[in-house]
């Protein structure tokens, strides 16, 4: 039932069995394969492996490999070996800036603005 992509939960409540006792079986079963060779030790290595290869067929295809590149990047964004995308707004800066200290850093203009005069180009 996990293989097929099931939940702990789910599991649990199909068999009627509470979720600890689930999870006990899982985790005794899940160190046998291990020792047996059919389960990955370090599953997040064998993801980092995978995304490795899916970045390099992306970064090397002539055709539409660009999405298991892109999955790859995102992967290992996931896994921590990439940083994300920091977009940062100027609004989060001013409002990281403690409100007593926020008039140092801005300036409030009180009244209009005088314009300067506006020179056509015939004028000159």
């Amino acid at each position: 039932m996990r293989a097929n992509g099931s939940t702990m939960p789910a599991i649990a409540d199909h068999l009627n069995r509470s979720l600890s006792c689930v999870a006990h079986f899982l985790g005794s079963h899940k160190k046998d394969a291990v020792a047996a060779g059919l389960a990955p030790a370090d599953w997040k290595e064998d993801m980092r492996v995978k995304a490795v290869d899916g970045i390099n067929a992306g970064l090397t295809c002539e055709t539409d490999a660009y999405k298991r590149g892109n999955l790859g990047v995102r992967v290992m964004v996931g896994l921590g070996y990439f940083t994300p995308d920091n977009n940062t707004n100027i609004n989060q800066i001013i409002n990281a800036i403690p409100p007593e200290w926020r008039e140092r850093y801005s300036v409030t203009i009180e009244g209009p603005v005088d314009q300067p005069e506006t020179i056509t180009v015939g004028d000159v």
